[in-house]
C-alpha cells in the first residue's frame, strides 16, 4: 500500500469514527430535549410560602412563590383552590421583588381541609412555569379535588421548534454573508494562491473561474433564502407556541406580542427578517447578485440585519437576567456572531467554492480553494477565540458550582454542547494542520501529487457541518431550559 492510499484510508477511518460519535451526541441531545420542559419546571420555583403540605392558618394571610427569573406581570396566576373554587384574591408581582408573585387569602376565604395552591407564571426570558401542590387549612383533613392544569405541552414544543429555527436561520444567514464577502470574494479578486516566479495572470484566472463562481452564487442564494425562511417561520412559531403554551387565546396573544419581552423579541426578529428580505430582493434584481465579488455595501446591509437578530436573541434570553446585564447581553451576542461566522461560514465555503470548484481544472480549483481556506482559517481561529472567552464568561454567569454540570439537566446539556464543540475543534484542527498545507503546497507547485486534499476537505466540511447541526440542537435545548445557577 503506497503513501497516498494509506493517507486516504486513515482519513476515511477518522471520518467514520467522527460520524459514529456524532450520532451518539445527536441521540443524547434528542433524549435531553424531551426532558427540557420538565427540567425547567423543576428548577423554576425556588421558594413557596406556605410550603407544600404546610399549614395555612385561617385569617389574614397570603401566598407567595419565588422564581428563578423576573416575571411578566400579564400572565401571572396564583390561586388557593378549595372544593373546586378559587378562595384567594387576584395575584400580582411582589412590588419588592420582580421574581416573586403574591396573592392574598381572606379571613373567611377557605374552610378547614386540604386545599391546593395552583400557579402559572411566564418569565421575562420566555419560560412558562406552572404547577399545583396541596396545603392544609385548619385541622380538618377533608380532601379537596386537585384543580385543572394551566398549560398546554404542545405549545411548549412549538415554541422550542421556533427557537431552533430562528437560531439555525440566523447562524446560516449571517455566516453565508460573512464567507461570501470576507472570504470567497477577496480570494477570487486576489487571483488565488500563486507560486513565486509565475506571471501575473490574475485577470485571466478570474475570467476562467467567473462562470463557476456564478453557479456557486446561485446555490448561495438558495441557501440564504432558506435560512431567511427558517428565521421568519421560527419567529412566528415562538409567538404562537408561547400563546398556546399558556392558553392565552386571541386576546392574550395580542398582549403577549405587544407587552412582553418574548413577544417584543418575536416582533423584532420578524421585522429584521422582513427588512433583510427586502434588501435581498433588491440585490437579487440587480446584475451584481450573481457576481463572484459583489459590492461590499450589499454584504454590510445583509449582515447587519442578521447581526441585530442575534442581538435580539441575546436580549430576550438568559443573558438579560441577573447582574451585569449589559455585559452578559454583549457577551452572548458576540458569542452568537462568532458562532455564525464559523458554523454558517462552513455552509458558505462548501456551496460557494468547494462544491462548484469541482467543475474547474486542477490548477484553478486548487489555486482558488487554497486561497479561500487560508482566509477562512483566519476567520475560524478568531471566532473560536471569541467563543472561548464569551462562552466561559456566560457559563460562569449561569452556573453557581461545578457540580451543576452533572447534577442538573441544564448542566448536562452544556457538557454535551462542550463535547460537540471539542469534536469540531478537532476536525477543524485536522483541516488546518493537515489539509490546508497540502492545498497550499499544491497551489504553489511544490507538491502536485497532493491535490486530492480538495476532496478530503469536502468530506471534512460535511462532517463538521453535521457536528454544527448537533451543536445548534444543544444550544436550542439550553435556550428552552432554566440555567442551573
Amino acid at each position: 500500500m503506497d503513501g497516498a492510499t494509506r493517507r486516504t484510508s486513515r482519513v476515511r477511518i477518522a471520518q467514520g469514527s467522527l460520524t459514529r460519535v456524532l450520532l451518539v451526541f445527536l441521540a443524547m441531545c434528542a433524549v435531553l430535549s424531551v426532558d427540557a420542559g420538565m427540567a425547567a419546571a423543576a428548577t423554576g420555583l425556588v421558594g413557596a410560602q406556605p410550603a407544600p403540605g404546610a399549614l395555612l392558618e385561617r385569617g389574614p394571610s397570603g401566598l407567595r412563590l419565588q422564581f428563578s427569573a423576573p416575571l411578566e406581570s400579564h400572565f401571572v396566576v396564583l390561586e388557593l383552590w378549595q372544593d373546586g373554587q378559587i378562595a384567594s384574591l387576584p395575584a400580582r408581582i411582589d412590588p419588592t421583588d420582580p421574581q416573586a408573585v403574591v396573592a392574598g387569602v381572606g379571613r373567611s376565604a377557605s374552610p378547614p381541609g386540604t386545599s391546593w395552591v395552583r400557579w402559572r407564571v411566564v418569565t421575562a426570558d420566555g419560560h412558562v412555569f406552572a404547577g399545583a401542590y396541596a396545603v392544609r387549612v385548619g385541622g380538618h383533613a377533608s380532601a379537596s379535588p386537585a384543580p385543572p392544569g394551566l398549560t398546554f405541552t404542545a405549545g411548549e414544543w412549538v415554541a422550542a421548534a421556533g427557537r431552533f429555527l430562528v437560531l439555525v436561520g440566523l447562524v446560516v444567514a449571517l455566516g453565508l454573508v460573512v464567507v461570501r464577502w470576507a472570504v470567497v470574494g477577496p480570494s477570487w479578486q486576489a487571483g488565488g494562491v500563486v507560486g513565486p516566479g509565475r506571471p501575473d495572470d490574475r485577470a485571466v484566472f478570474r475570467g476562467r473561474t467567473r462562470a463557476v463562481l456564478g453557479q456557486g452564487a446561485q446555490a448561495w442564494w438558495a441557501a440564504w433564502w432558506g435560512a431567511l425562511a427558517a428565521w421568519l417561520a421560527g419567529a412566528v412559531l415562538i409567538a404562537v407556541g408561547m400563546a398556546w403554551w399558556i392558553g392565552a387565546g386571541t386576546s392574550g396573544f395580542g398582549v403577549l406580542v405587544t407587552q412582553t419581552r418574548v413577544g417584543h423579541a418575536a416582533d423584532a426578529l420578524g421585522a429584521f427578517g422582513v427588512a433583510v428580505g427586502v434588501i435581498g430582493l433588491a440585490l437579487r434584481r440587480r446584475d451584481e447578485a450573481g457576481r463572484a465579488n459583489p459590492p461590499v455595501g450589499w454584504g454590510i446591509a445583509l449582515g447587519i440585519c442578521a447581526a441585530f437578530g442575534v442581538g435580539v436573541l441575546a436580549w430576550a434570553g438568559h443573558a438579560s437576567d441577573g447582574t451585569d446585564v449589559v455585559i452578559n447581553i454583549g457577551a452572548d451576542a458576540a458569542h452568537g456572531i462568532a458562532s455564525a461566522s464559523w458554523l454558517g461560514g462552513l455552509v458558505g465555503l462548501l456551496i460557494l467554492v468547494v462544491g462548484p470548484g469541482q467543475a474547474l481544472g486542477d490548477d484553478d480549483r486548487v489555486r482558488l480553494l487554497a486561497a479561500a481556506v487560508v482566509r477562512f482559517s483566519t476567520l475560524a481561529i478568531a471566532s473560536v477565540a471569541v467563543l472561548g472567552v464569551t462562552g466561559t464568561y456566560r457559563a460562569l454567569a449561569e452556573l453557581s458550582s461545578v457540580s451543576q454540570l452533572v447534577d442538573t439537566g441544564y448542566g448536562m446539556v452544556l457538557v454535551i454542547k462542550l463535547g460537540i464543540f471539542g469534536l469540531m475543534l478537532a476536525a477543524g484542527g485536522y483541516s488546518r494542520i493537515i489539509l490546508h498545507p497540502r492545498l497550499e503546497r499544491a497551489a504553489l507547485g511544490l507538491d502536485p501529487g497532493d491535490r486530492g486534499a480538495s476532496r478530503a476537505l469536502r468530506t471534512s466540511l460535511r462532517v463538521e457541518l453535521g457536528m454544527a447541526l448537533a451543536l445548534m440542537m444543544a444550544v436550542a435545548v439550553l435556550l428552552a431550559m432554566t440555567p442551573a445557577g
